[in-house]
């Protein structure tokens, strides 16, 4: 099953004025830095077949400790929980990523943002275009810390991702996402903010939302839709939404007022958007149960 949906501005504006209502007047919850280790990686089917014949074992290379800000809800749990995946710069501003996480916390949400860039000393990867499975093992190990506390329900684990986030919640939702058996715990749901949609990910294994702008020049929302074409009905659900006049970062309120230029690209917050895009999460989380 697949859908795409363009909204007019006039049901935007009556989605985001409900919405409001739904989550102002909380604060967000207090942020405690975690540490985790990214998974380890499997040694390659060579690597494999030389150790056999050799007669040793083949290990696999330990993961990188990986840093990430864990927010959590008032009382004991065990909480629904998102892991959060930014762009390529990194973290977003503070504004942002409260704002952010906000939203999540006040529905019962823990949230950990992960941060794979600053624990390896990189400032940002913007410019390349890195395969989603280059942070797989980041995103399970994450999900691994998550399932080990006792305060979190670990089978109640959503994956959001923004821009390059985005991207790479969108290959770990597609069936090679999961079919690299590195952690045995699983998302039962994805969301995907402005990301750049490759044809591989027409077919999703878990039941996939993605949020785009119709004038994001960096992940072009033609390219979701060229994607979604491809659809056979195989799969779980995968949900496209397109606003129109909305930009890169359309979600980021940190941009309002202060729109920007990165890496030759135009970003602004778009809170009309932002609200009716928030509406559609929640629509998904309700049909997972909370």
């Amino acid at each position: 099953m697949w859908r795409i949906v363009r909204l007019h501005q006039a049901v935007m504006i009556a989605v985001s004025c409900f919405v409001l209502v739904t989550y102002s007047g909380v604060g967000v919850a207090v942020a405690d830095t975690v540490w985790f280790h990214s998974e380890p990686v499997p040694p390659s089917p060579m690597v494999a077949r030389l150790a056999a014949q050799r007669g040793i074992a083949a290990h696999a290379i330990p993961g990188d400790p990986i840093s990430g800000e864990l927010y959590r809800p008032a009382g004991d749990g065990p909480f629904p929980a998102v892991v959060a995946l930014p762009g390529c710069t990194g973290r977003f501003d503070p504004v942002s990523e409260r704002d952010i996480t906000r939203r999540y916390t006040e529905l019962g949400y823990a949230v950990l943002w992960v941060d794979s860039l600053s624990a390896r000393g990189i400032q940002h990867e913007c410019g390349f275009v890195p395969h989603p499975a280059d942070e797989a093992l980041d995103v399970y190990g994450a999900l691994d810390f998550l399932a080990a506390q006792p305060f979190i329900d670990p089978a109640r684990v959503i994956l959001l991702g923004i821009a390059e986030g985005g991207t790479t919640a969108l290959g770990l939702a597609s069936p090679a996402g999961y079919a690299q058996g590195i952690s045995s715990h699983r998302f039962i749901a994805a969301i995907a903010y402005s990301p750049h949609c490759y044809p591989g990910f027409a077919t999703v294994t878990v039941p996939t939302l993605i949020l785009t702008g119709e004038v994001d020049s960096w992940n072009p929302a033609v390219e979701c839709e060229a994607m979604m074409a491809q659809r056979t009905g195989a799969g779980a659900t995968e949900r496209l939404i397109v606003f129109p006049g909305a930009y890169h970062g359309f979600n980021l309120i940190g941009l309002k007022d202060h729109p920007t230029e990165l890496f030759w690209h135009y970003m602004d917050y778009n809170e009309h958007a932002d609200r009716a895009a928030w509406a559609a999460v929640v629509a998904l989380l309700a049909t997972l149960g909370r």
